[in-house]
């Protein structure tokens, strides 16, 4: 079994542009895209929490990233993880109208606290990566 960060419905934008970064604690932040109520394209944040995942929603945009189409989608939004720099937490964002960004994120709400100019792309150590074509799968 695993765990549903955020049922989101069928047909709801969500799209497939998840990712994972950390607060100051060590705790995971899930970020993603999905529509709200209104239809508008928005950023969410998850963390596990004792009972169950804490959701919120970032932004608050009044465009609409229509996901439709088959193969390719050009990426309208594109969302870096979550990183902490400097004793704060943030997250680069780069939105088709709003531009580049750092949104500054209260770290007990994870609601913004500001936004800043987006400095350098941030860096982000993922590990090693081994490739496993030439193994065979058991």
């Amino acid at each position: 079994g695993g765990d549903i960060v955020d049922d989101v419905p069928t047909g709801s934008g969500l799209s497939n542009q998840v990712t994972l970064g950390f607060d100051e604690r060590g705790q995971p932040l899930v970020s993603y895209l999905h529509y709200d109520r209104a239809g508008n394209t928005q950023l969410y944040y998850a963390r596990p929490m004792a009972n169950g995942w804490e959701v919120v929603q970032v932004s608050d945009w009044h465009d609409r990233w229509e996901l439709k189409g088959y193969g390719t989608i050009q990426a309208l939004v594109r969302q870096g993880p979550v990183v902490e720099r400097g004793g704060k937490l943030l997250q680069e964002v780069r939105h088709w109208k709003a531009g580049r960004f750092d949104y500054v994120l209260d770290p007990e709400t994870l609601r913004p606290a500001g936004r800043q100019p987006a400095g350098r792309p941030l860096p982000v150590n993922v590990g090693t990566f081994t490739p496993c074509w030439d193994r065979q799968l058991v």
